[in-house]
């Protein structure tokens, strides 16, 4: 390691050293797990937003409703509430 490239790891500059023949292949690694871990965050939050938007939905009226018609078996009257 020259002394440039070790000051820059000890320092905190950088958090990985590779030798110039897999520089491409270790950014590319870091790059997708990158990726991977923004998506997962990604998808949490969408589920959650989910979530949050069935919980609504289950307290209205009209979700009251169509339960109420399914189990009776006769069409639902909904209000819009």
């Amino acid at each position: 390691m020259k002394t440039h490239t070790a000051a820059a790891f000890q320092c905190g500059f950088v958090n990985k050293v590779v030798v110039p023949e897999r520089l491409d292949d270790e950014a590319y690694a870091i790059a997708k797990e990158n990726f991977n871990h923004a998506l997962y965050g990604l998808l949490e939050r969408q589920l959650e937003l989910e979530r949050d938007g069935m919980i609504k939905a289950g307290r209205t009226t009209d979700s009251k409703e169509g339960f109420a018609a399914f189990l009776e078996k006769r069409k639902p009257h909904f209000a819009a509430k």
